[in-house]
């Protein structure tokens, strides 16, 4: 795999970049998946059904959770910066 190094490209902007493909081809993943549903051409039980799709809830939650944790930890980090800044005066607070 080539490591792409676009210059001057903002986070958000690699973000962008990275995310789209991948979560195409997620997306994709899915709807071959969803091909394995006919009946006839293929045999399943309710419990392998429910499985599969315990497994993938179990992974979307688990992407959920890196992405809220690192937006939260994100906040903190912003939050403890305009803490840091404060400046009291009197009964008010002024940022620096």
């Amino acid at each position: 795999m080539v490591k792409v190094r676009i210059e001057n490209e903002t986070p958000h902007e690699k973000f962008i970049r990275i995310v789209t493909p991948r979560t195409q081809r997620v997306l994709e993943s899915l709807r071959i998946l969803g091909n394995c549903a006919n009946p006839q051409i293929y045999e399943y039980t309710q419990q392998e059904v429910d499985k599969i799709i315990k497994s993938i809830k179990s992974a979307i939650e688990e992407v959920k959770r890196k992405f809220d944790y690192n937006l939260k930890k994100k906040m903190r980090n912003f939050n403890y910066r305009i803490l840091k800044s404060k400046i009291k005066m009197g009964d008010r607070y002024f940022f620096t």
